[in-house]
């Protein structure tokens, strides 16, 4: 898989703006999920102890791309779960985008603590 993101340093000053870039429909959502994971905890500290599969339908590649990133901001602030990782399946068809992704990280026990 060939997928890669950069941050862009000049656009956002107060918040993060990162371009990503994937092979494939997949690889843009893992490349975008890397990206914004690496804002919300630094990934290679985070272990692999916890793991959730989600799906989402949605009828655009963007509608879906951004639901899969709001998930994870969400996941983070309500269950205080940070990822360091994501595996992610596209399926396409002509009526609706379908995205099967499986996110593996790390709970935190404080809402003190340093990946938070």
């Amino acid at each position: 898989m060939a997928f890669s993101f950069h941050y862009l340093d000049d656009i956002a000053i107060a918040d993060t703006a990162f371009e990503a870039r994937g092979d494939s429909p997949a690889e843009l959502c893992m490349a975008s999920a890397q990206a914004l994971i690496e804002v919300l905890a630094k990934a290679s500290t985070v272990q692999h102890k916890w793991a959730q599969e989600f799906i989402f339908q949605e009828e655009t590649l963007a509608d879906l791309l951004f639901e899969w990133l709001s998930a994870i901001v969400y996941i983070k602030d309500v269950e205080g779960v940070v990822f360091c990782d994501s595996i992610v399946t596209v399926t396409t068809s002509t009526a609706q985008k379908r995205s099967e992704e499986r996110r593996v990280g790390k709970e935190c026990r404080s809402r003190w603590s340093p990946y938070h």
